[in-house]
């Protein structure tokens, strides 16, 4: 479940740094934690049940850690924000957000410890 539902995976060792790349499949929404060196790293995505129509996943990231963070766009160019400001405009970052898309994803580095919530609404 944490691997691929909520796909959190960690890219070195003791998880200094993460991957959260979930694989939502049919599913509504999926929470849960891995414990890490530094603390919990923690992942709850949801997303609207009658189709594609929003995407909303909340990362709590322990101190001492980075990772990347990758919203699903589930087959859509998508706008997407990261704590409710704007941070992906359908094609390329925006502001000092590092984000790249490949492969159904929009990765962003997210360096910064704490509660980071990032969504899209339609599309």
């Amino acid at each position: 479940l944490s691997a691929y539902v909520l796909g959190m995976r960690p890219v070195s060792p003791g998880w200094a740094k993460w991957l959260v790349e979930p694989q939502p499949g049919d599913l509504r929404f999926a929470q849960g934690s891995v414990g890490t060196p530094e603390g919990r790293l923690g992942v709850r995505w949801d997303r609207d049940s009658a189709g594609p129509r929003s995407f909303r996943i909340s990362v709590r990231v322990p101190h001492g850690t980075t990772g990347t963070v990758a919203v699903p766009t589930l087959g859509g160019r998508r706008k997407i924000a990261r704590d409710g400001r704007l941070v992906w405009n359908g094609k390329r970052d925006v502001g000092a957000a590092q984000a790249r898309a490949a492969g159904g994803y929009v990765r962003f580095h997210e360096p910064e410890p704490g509660l980071h919530t990032y969504a899209w609404v339609g599309g």
